[in-house]
C-alpha cells in the first residue's frame, strides 16, 4: 500500500476529515490548524507534512519572520519554515527506510509542528 493510502486511512479512522486535492495531497484540520500531506508516491521514501500559511509576510515583518524561521530550523528537529509566496509555512519532511506505521509517525509530527508553529510565535515576538 502507498504511504499516502497509508496516511488518509489513518486519518480517517482517527476521526479526521481528511479531504484529497487533485491527487496530489491530503488536507485535514487539527488544533486549530490546516495542514497537508503531500504525495510523495514517486518517492515512497520521502514523507512530507506540513502547516501552510501560519503568518502572513509584510515588509514591517519581513526580516522578523526570516530570523525566527531561521532559529526555527537551528532549534527543533525534522521541522523547517519556509516562504510560499508571502506567506509561512512549516514543514515536517523526514526520510523512511520501510513502510512507515502511520500510528506512530502522525501523531509525533503533528506535536512537532504544532510546537514549531509556538517556537516560531514566540520568536515573532
Amino acid at each position: 500500500m502507498k504511504t499516502s493510502e497509508l496516511v488518509f486511512n489513518y486519518l480517517r479512522e482517527q476521526g479526521f476529515r481528511p479531504q484529497i486535492e487533485e491527487g496530489k495531497r491530503i488536507v485535514f484540520e487539527y488544533q486549530n490548524g490546516t495542514f497537508i500531506y503531500f504525495f510523495n508516491d514517486d518517492d515512497e521514501s520521502f514523507f512530507q507534512l506540513a502547516l501552510p500559511g501560519i503568518l502572513q509576510v509584510t515588509d514591517a515583518n519581513r526580516y522578523m519572520a526570516l530570523e525566527a524561521i531561521s532559529k526555527l530550523a537551528l532549534d527543533r528537529k525534522v521541522i523547517k519554515g519556509g516562504l510560499m509566496g508571502d506567506r509561512v509555512w512549516l514543514l515536517a519532511e523526514i526520510l523512511l527506510d520501510h513502510t512507515p506505521d502511520v500510528a506512530d509517525l502522525m501523531p509525533r509530527l503533528l506535536n512537532m509542528l504544532m510546537g514549531g508553529w509556538d517556537f516560531f510565535n514566540k520568536a515573532m515576538r
